[in-house]
């Protein structure tokens, strides 16, 4: 890395359409600062995974740009161009969790960008003996080497000019997750980034949500319900079956009590089954 490089101040977005650049500094920030605030609220209906549900967030969040610290990234940033060497800025993030033994945290950083990663292809990743789960095993175009090297060869550099911005985030027992608690992580951390990509390029800003008004909501959403086979009638006993199927899941989602200690329920129902009016009937009661 050159000094004169060194001396200008790191970006995590490029000027475009007359907004000017975000810095590392301003981004990485507001992202922990958001996905932490949602993390919170979140864990507060889960006493099992409270504390490592805020850890792995934490943790994902802290590091997961660490990779446009790269001096391939940063030239792309400054002067808007093209990523030619096809360079994964989620390497390095990823990679600091996985040498701390952070799987989720590792996980949450690795699937911010793609979305949620085949396991079984995760799995098969090996290269020279080494197992490079989360490890971006493609090669940088024109530079003759694969991603995962440049990143373990650069991390230190990276992690030293994180941590004059930011103070370090020690690493935490892990605790695997089931699914429902992974996606959740992963949702807290995308919708954080995004965000403040959002208010950063289109000047956007929070909006107070409005009123629920859940029972007359609920009242409406039944009416929709009970309205449906009259405007779609089933014309085949396949249909037919159809509609009892997403009739029965209504009624039961929409009927089902939530005791004292539940505080997070998952609704398996495939597609097809009227699951996303059913869920938000229970949600309304």
């Amino acid at each position: 890395m050159s000094e004169s490089a060194t001396r200008l101040e790191p970006l995590a977005h490029s000027a475009r359409d007359g907004v000017a650049e975000q810095s590392y500094c301003d981004h990485a920030g507001n992202v922990f600062r958001v996905a932490m605030g949602f993390a919170r609220a979140a864990a507060e209906l889960s006493p099992k995974w409270c504390g490592s549900f805020v850890a792995v967030v934490e943790r994902a969040a802290a590091y997961h740009d660490l990779g446009k610290l790269d001096e391939l990234f940063q030239e792309v940033l400054r002067h808007n161009r093209k990523n030619k060497h096809g360079f994964n800025h989620v390497e390095a993030g990823t990679a600091h969790s996985l040498r701390l033994k952070q799987f989720e945290a590792a996980f949450t950083a690795y699937a911010h960008l793609i979305g949620l990663p085949s396991f079984p292809k995760e799995k098969a990743k090996f290269a020279n003996g080494q197992n490079l789960v989360f490890r971006d095993t493609g090669d940088l175009e024109g530079l003759g080497q694969a991603a995962w090297p440049r990143t373990d060869e650069h991390l230190d550099r990276y992690l030293q000019q994180h941590h004059k911005l930011f103070a370090p985030v020690p690493p935490v027992a892990n605790q695997h997750f089931s699914g429902v608690v992974r996606r959740l992580a992963l949702s807290c951390l995308v919708d954080a980034d995004h965000s403040d990509t959002a208010q950063h390029y289109r000047n956007e800003r929070e909006v107070p949500a409005p009123d629920l008004r859940a029972a007359e909501r609920l009242a409406r959403l039944d009416e929709y319900v009970a309205g449906l086979p009259a405007k779609n009638p089933p014309s085949n006993d396949r249909e037919q079956q159809r509609l009892k199927l997403r009739q029965d899941v209504y009624r039961a989602c929409r009927e089902r009590e939530a005791k004292p200690d539940e505080r997070i329920f998952a609704c398996d129902s495939p597609v097809g089954t009227g699951n996303t009016t059913a869920v938000v009937a229970h949600l309304l009661r």
